[in-house]
């Protein structure tokens, strides 16, 4: 597209759903049948810090446990809370005026960028594994709110299949016209 205005024309998805949900994965199968997708990270921020944190350790991430990862975005995250800098939320939404693709796609929005996403015009896909959770957030957790699956505009349940998520996917993507 190229203009100034693509993000404004732009078809936006974002998957959200509960960790391990295959929020991912869909998304990256959204965005291979497409000509004219790009996928926007929320998280690139923490991601980056993160990865200078542990080349300075002398480690990469496949070197460290999930759980320490997890730990370490933590006290980045709040490291720019300090400072006074919503990070996360700044980053995206400049990423999002910058974007010039005709479809947005995002995988890794938390329950706090809600409001920027529907500020954007997103349609939400909601990705659950087995059907169980039905929103994301607890009390304490990085979600400051929750995100109930009764605001997506869709849902998709992973069985867990491959075959099946692309069934899905292939659902959601003819409903949104694509």
């Amino acid at each position: 597209m190229g203009s100034a205005s693509a993000t404004a024309t732009a078809l936006k998805v974002a998957f959200i759903g509960p960790p391990m949900s295959g929020k991912s994965t869909a998304a990256r199968l959204l965005a291979g049948r497409l000509d004219d997708a790009d996928v926007v990270s929320a998280s690139a921020p923490l991601v980056q810090v993160e990865q200078v944190m542990l080349a300075v350790a002398g480690l990469n991430t496949v070197d460290v446990d999930r759980e320490v990862r997890r730990s370490i975005k933590r006290l980045i995250r709040s490291a720019f809370d300090e400072l006074g800098l919503d990070i996360v939320r700044e980053v995206f939404c400049r990423e999002l005026a910058e974007a010039k693709a005709g479809v947005i796609i995002n995988d890794d929005a938390r329950a706090a960028l809600l409001p920027v996403l529907r500020s954007f015009a997103f349609k939400i896909v909601w990705v659950e594994r087995g059907g169980a959770v039905t929103a994301v957030g607890p009390e304490g957790s990085q979600h400051d709110h929750t995100i109930d699956k009764a605001e997506a505009d869709f849902v998709i349940a992973n069985t867990g299949s491959l075959s099946d998520l692309e069934t899905e996917v292939t659902r959601v993507q003819r409903s949104l016209g694509l």
